[in-house]
């Protein structure tokens, strides 16, 4: 399984390198930061939440972000 999630984060990285704009690093890299402490947050809530309908919520989301990259790489 961690292959696969490694894999699968090398052809997102390879996917966004090949169609971001020339001189656009600093920003692409900003959105890859600012997408990985929310994902890291969703995650959180999924894991530690108190609340359960929230943390029921929170995987709903991170599934539904996680199928939307999928659909990029297998689209």
């Amino acid at each position: 399984e961690a292959d696969n999630i490694e894999n699968r984060r090398a052809q997102m990285v390879a996917l966004l390198e090949t169609v971001m704009p020339p001189q656009s690093g600093r920003q692409v890299l900003a959105l890859r930061i600012e997408a990985k402490f929310a994902l890291s947050r969703l995650l959180s809530r999924v894991e530690f939440g108190t609340d359960p309908r929230d943390s029921a919520w929170a995987k709903d989301r991170v599934d539904v972000q996680i199928s939307a990259c999928d659909s990029l790489l297998l689209g």
